[in-house]
């Protein structure tokens, strides 16, 4: 993903239906502590795509997403 980022502010150039249908797994593998700071375009992108309104809503219906931590914590490693 990070790759298809490069040069892009959206993965198809302009914000469509691929960014939104993207962010879902996206933002779950970030609660899930998937290190995106890793892939400085998928970083860049989920920031850009977390900091648009109507994202920052949508993600808070029906109910924010789970809380992983105490799933982490008892993780073994």
């Amino acid at each position: 993903m990070d790759r298809l980022l490069e040069g892009r502010d959206y993965f198809c150039g302009d914000f469509s239906t691929v960014d939104i249908a993207h962010f879902g797994w996206v933002n779950t593998a970030v609660a899930s502590f998937y290190p995106v700071a890793g892939y400085p375009n998928l970083g860049a992108w989920f920031e850009r795509m977390s900091a648009r309104p109507a994202v920052a809503k949508g993600i808070t219906i029906p109910a924010p997403l789970i809380d992983f931590a105490p799933l982490r914590e008892g993780a073994v490693a």
